[in-house]
């Protein structure tokens, strides 16, 4: 596994030096579609770049990682931290449905493959799993992807911050179709906290993006539990990006809801 020594620059021009191959990080928001783009649903604004994001303790954050070659290359994708053993990491290849991810599969890291003339895009989910007894701080996560004896690095700063979410045991939930936009599967959570709305069962399914983004909503209406909005009575789709709720969970993990 490479050393954590490469600098934020090379991060930037390698890719360019390297001609297509790279590694590339998107919030849980941005889903990616077969050809690499982000998919039409999730396009709205602007994709925000996951460089040094929040993250509450006794909690999970999540990101997708795109790898994307010329055809014929093959590859390992590892992960580092430092310091080491800060955050638990589990990495899952997302799989295609009509051109949008959503079925998660478990790897034991690092991931490999080969590209293809059909396949040169590869969709991986990160979950980062914080300890509750994790010092505020910062610590540094990377993705490393290996071909052709090169490494090319995507860092992550990950800031710590003293939030520390309640033990929570989600139930599973009925989930918004595939093909619509990724912060839908946010509003059940919210609404059966603040809108009287409660869930509907359904029994337990397989991973999938959107079981792992209503999770995470989860945990936000845990650390939210003092707080009363009807904004979450709203219908989704009223933002123009789904990114818009990644601005209420920075509030909430940094503490100024």
């Amino acid at each position: 596994m490479h050393n954590l020594t490469v600098s934020r620059l090379a991060v930037l021009f390698l890719p360019a030096l390297l001609g297509a191959q790279s590694v590339r990080v998107y919030s849980e928001f941005r889903r990616i579609d077969p050809s690499g783009s982000i998919v039409a649903a999730d396009r709205g604004g602007t994709p925000r770049e996951i460089l040094s994001p929040s993250v509450a303790r006794n909690a999970y954050a999540s990101y997708h990682v795109v790898v994307s070659l010329p055809p014929g290359k093959a590859f390992e994708l590892h992960l580092a931290q430092n310091p080491e053993n800060s955050v638990r990491t589990s990495l899952y290849r997302e799989i295609q449905e009509s051109s949008i991810p959503d079925r998660l599969d478990l790897l034991a890291p690092p991931a490999s493959g080969r590209s293809s003339e059909t396949e040169r895009v590869f969709c991986y989910w990160l979950d980062l799993w914080i300890p509750a007894e994790a010092r505020p701080g910062r610590i540094r996560v990377e993705a490393q992807l290996h071909t052709d004896d090169r490494w090319i690095i995507y860092p992550m700063e990950l800031r710590i911050t003293a939030a520390r979410v309640p033990d929570i045991r989600p139930r599973p939930a009925a989930l918004p179709p595939v093909d619509s936009r990724s912060d839908t599967a946010v509003y059940g959570p919210w609404r059966a906290a603040f809108c009287w709305s409660p869930e509907t069962p359904a029994p337990a399914g397989p991973v999938t993006i959107r079981s792992l983004i209503r999770r995470n909503a989860l945990q936000d209406v845990a650390l939210a539990a003092n707080h009363t909005s009807r904004r979450w009575c709203d219908p989704p789709g009223s933002k123009d990006s789904p990114e818009w709720y990644l601005r209420v969970r920075d509030a909430l993990v940094g503490g100024v809801y």
